[in-house]
């Protein structure tokens, strides 16, 4: 074999590796998406602009969405916290209309001050549906959540309706 045929093969066989590395990168991503691990941008976690008015004893705070997975495998919040000390608890709902698909009680002292708080949901048969994020607290000090007022959306604190959306994403598939 001369010796450029040789580096033609070379070269061909540099891109086919080149081109499968790409093919396998690219196949991945997008296996991911499929599967859920990406959130979508009616549901991802926003860049906060400003905290919300502390969630306080009996504080109703809710955020609209349409959900865009047919499985909600996890969802995942963002809150502000001033009060280490605090051992109250902060409940998270999803709602339908005034049924609710999914409620857990997660105790303040388990979440990190302006970190993604994950919680697992497991629910089904929710995608297209327009779903209600409900979070209520029986606390008194220290948590509030992130919000983002640059959106075109609103949430509603306590009945009034606020320009803004809640920092929360839903994963699923």
């Amino acid at each position: 074999m001369d010796r450029r045929r040789k580096e033609n093969l070379l070269i061909l066989a540099a891109l086919t590796i080149v081109a499968v590395s790409f093919l396998f990168m690219f196949s991945k991503r997008w296996h991911s998406r499929l599967n859920g691990n990406d959130s979508l941008d009616v549901t991802k976690i926003h860049d906060a602009t400003t905290v919300s008015s502390f969630l306080g004893r009996g504080t109703d705070v809710r955020q609209d969405f349409t959900c865009p997975y047919d499985t909600i495998k996890e969802l995942v919040i963002i809150f502000n916290k001033t009060d280490d000390t605090n051992q109250e608890n902060v409940t998270v709902s999803l709602l339908e209309g005034q049924e609710t698909l999914f409620s857990q009680t997660v105790s303040v002292s388990d979440i990190s001050d302006q970190h993604r708080t994950r919680i697992p949901v497991g629910i089904s048969g929710c995608k297209g549906h327009s779903l209600t994020l409900d979070i209520t607290s029986d606390s008194d000090t220290g948590l509030a959540l992130m919000i983002d007022e640059k959106t075109e959306a609103y949430y509603r604190f306590d009945d009034q309706t606020l320009k803004g959306t809640i920092c929360f994403a839903i994963y699923g598939n």
